[in-house]
């Protein structure tokens, strides 16, 4: 379906004082257009219902401030299908200290899209893919994530979950992090499958790409990063452990005092395994770090002058290859 075929019900046109009661009737009703500068009661949030378009490309909403804990611009209602979220500017106060400050939050969604936003201070994340229930079939596309106080994107809780040509920078300043642009990392019963991340760039983090079985109950399944700019990440470019099923390919990985590629695993019986590293151009002090990595393969990446596949702890077993500039090894 194209996104810009949008048959509008309401057309909402913001005051500036709290615009969240006006926009939560036309979203209600129907397809919504959303115009001028807004203000939004972050305690409330905009719920998002099914089968629902938001157009908010010619709009700037803004968080008020006085939230204290779970504070969200928007959020689809829990099982939500067919929302689309369409452009505007999603601003937040990087506040409270406690509790968690989120752009948009998908909550147990199906068939979900995030096309064309840019969000700006949130202190929690930009964006968070999750719920109950595990969200499904999400697209999350040419987004802006600047500023995040612990991830530009979480995924906690999902299969088929598609980031392209979107931006993920400057996630670094609340602890614990891990401040990623992007971090998939379950929590105790849930997990994530399916997880693609292309032709994106990933800036000023301190980890680019977390993608973690973190304390989920099972490994995750067939990531792929492809095509994307990792630039001046501070710790890590991309951090892939224990995944099962991994395509990390044609990536250009610029962390030059720190490490460019780990893969690998938190446990021992939780190792990565059947992962291909294949075409990158990594510059970093240690570019590849294999350490838990079973039946995989290493092909023409181009580590830098000097650079070399460090495998430290658990290190790697299993069916492996390895090929250097033409040269298996």
């Amino acid at each position: 379906m194209n996104p810009l075929a949008i048959l509008v019900s309401a057309v909402v046109t913001c005051a500036g004082v709290d615009d969240t009661a006006a926009i939560q009737a036309a979203v209600d009703a129907g397809h919504t257009t959303i115009v001028g500068s807004c203000a939004v009661n972050g305690t409330l949030g905009i719920r998002l219902p099914g089968e629902r378009t938001i157009d908010a490309s010619a709009a700037v909403l803004t968080m008020l401030p006085g939230c204290v804990s779970k504070c969200k611009i928007a959020e689809t209602v829990p099982g939500a299908r067919g929302v689309r979220w369409l452009g505007g500017e999603l601003i937040g106060w990087l506040t409270p200290a406690i509790g968690w400050q989120i752009g948009l939050r998908v909550d147990s969604g199906h068939d979900v899209q995030v096309i064309g936003a840019t969000f700006r201070n949130f202190r929690t994340d930009g964006l968070h893919v999750g719920g109950n229930a595990q969200s499904t079939n999400v697209l999350i596309s040419g987004i802006v994530v600047d500023v995040a106080g612990r991830n530009g994107l979480s995924i906690v809780n999902a299969v088929g979950v598609t980031v392209e040509r979107s931006v993920f920078r400057g996630a670094n300043f609340v602890s614990p992090g891990p401040g990623a642009g992007i971090d998939v990392e379950p929590n105790p019963g849930e997990s994530v499958d399916d997880f693609t991340l292309i032709n994106s760039e990933l800036s000023g983090n301190l980890v680019g790409a977390y993608l973690h079985m973190g304390r989920g109950s099972v490994q995750g399944k067939n990531y792929k990063v492809i095509s994307c700019r990792f630039l001046g990440n501070k710790t890590h470019g991309i951090i892939l452990n224990s995944i099962l099923g991994a395509t990390i390919a044609d990536n250009t990985i610029d962390t030059p005092g720190a490490v460019g590629v780990s893969v690998g695993s938190h446990t021992e019986s939780a190792r990565a395994a059947h992962v291909k590293i294949i075409g990158n151009r990594i510059t970093a002090l240690r570019p590849l770090i294999l350490a838990g990595v079973r039946n995989s393969h290493v092909l023409d990446n181009s580590l830098g002058a000097g650079g070399r596949v460090e495998s430290p702890v658990l290190g790697f077993s299993g069916d492996m290859s390895f090929e250097q500039d033409g040269q298996a090894h």
